[in-house]
């Protein structure tokens, strides 16, 4: 059997709208983002999913390989939220940057991570709220 489980970081109005969009597609997705208020709007919303109280829970309830999105903040955030996220992750998990990071960024992510059999990829969506919930370019 297939995993078709994804973790969405970040629940703002892109990452929410995609987590909605891959709930309603039959993904089983696992939901954090440090803002409290964000995990508790989705939370209580009838959108479904499996929302966790921290990072590292997040992680340790998902199948291997784990597919993580990160819909953040471009910049030094990324770089954070990876220096939380890398001792928890394993070979062969995939981290999805969905935001708009500079390709320099990309390129040293994508190869330091690798160094440790972690998949990277920068893939910036866009297409707003409306698009990130039907169907992001």
């Amino acid at each position: 059997m297939k995993n078709h489980s994804i973790a969405v970081y970040g629940l703002g109005v892109m990452g929410g709208s995609l987590a909605k969009n891959l709930l309603s597609r039959g993904y089983q997705v696992f939901l954090y983002s440090k803002s409290g208020e964000e995990r508790s709007r989705f939370f209580h919303s009838p959108n479904g999913g499996i929302m966790c109280s921290t990072p590292e829970e997040m992680l340790r309830k998902m199948p291997s390989p784990r597919v993580i999105l990160l819909m953040i903040t471009a910049g030094s955030p990324v770089d954070q939220v990876l220096a939380e996220l890398t001792p928890h992750l394993q070979r062969g998990d995939v981290v999805i940057d969905g935001g708009n990071s500079h390709y320099k960024d990309t390129d040293r992510r994508f190869h330091s991570l690798g160094e440790q059999g972690i998949h990277y990829l920068g893939i910036g969506v866009s297409g707003g709220e409306e698009g990130a919930l039907k169907a992001p370019a």
